[in-house]
């Protein structure tokens, strides 16, 4: 999953011609039917994606939503700036996880050991981003990856909640893939609106995305 992950993101959504907020949903809507076969294949019915606890329902929701935000927010963040600005810093997210949203959302407290080896890798972000800080425009990709971090990481504190409530990781693949849709498909709307148009490379790459990152992708992870 981290591999298929790491392709995509490194490395076809730096090849779009077209903005992350437009080609995303594109992508999302293949991958949403990928999931939803695996879905069914696995289990022999939808029925996860309606749970009778309502709960559970609100959580998919959110959980969709974070992802909505994040994956928004990290695309964009690779389109404008490097990938090593945009990996590193949508990388926080272990950060934030583990001393804010962790111990906050799940009453879970890192050990001193947890702690440091946090706070070494932030050191190592800082390393390796100090000559990249004095570029505006690279400073926009770390600050749109920073926040996408932020909601990685609670959607991440979000599926493990789910998974109390008994809701497989499939069934959020799904999620993941309905919400920014959704969420993104305004977007799609308003740049068609004003003229920018796919090209042949940018079908291929959001269904590329959509099949491979965020379709099996999301499905093994």
């Amino acid at each position: 999953a981290v591999t298929l992950w790491a392709v995509g993101s490194g490395i076809m959504a730096k090849l779009f011609t077209v903005p992350a907020l437009m080609w995303y949903p594109v992508a999302a809507a293949v991958a949403m039917l990928v999931t939803g076969f695996i879905l069914y294949r696995r289990y022999g019915s939808l029925k996860q994606l309606w749970p009778d606890d309502t709960i559970a329902r609100w959580l998919l929701i959110g959980s969709g939503a974070t992802v909505l935000i994040n994956n928004g927010l990290f695309f964009t963040a690779l389109q404008i700036s490097s990938v090593p600005v945009a990996q590193l810093t949508h990388y926080l997210a272990p950060l934030f996880l583990a001393v804010i949203f962790a111990p906050l959302m799940l009453g879970e407290r890192p050990t001193r050991r947890e702690v440091a080896l946090t706070m070494i890798g932030l050191l190592g972000l800082i390393i390796v981003l100090w000559p990249d800080l004095s570029q505006a425009r690279l400073n926009l990709g770390a600050v749109l990856g920073a926040i996408s971090a932020v909601f990685f990481a609670i959607g991440t504190v979000i599926n493990r909640k789910l998974s109390r409530h008994g809701i497989s990781g499939l069934a959020q693949a799904v999620y993941h893939n309905i919400i920014p849709i959704l969420g993104m498909l305004p977007f799609f709307v308003w740049y068609g609106s004003h003229g920018i148009r796919f090209v042949s490379a940018d079908w291929i790459g959001a269904v590329y995305m959509g099949l491979v990152a965020l379709g099996i992708g999301f499905s093994l992870y």
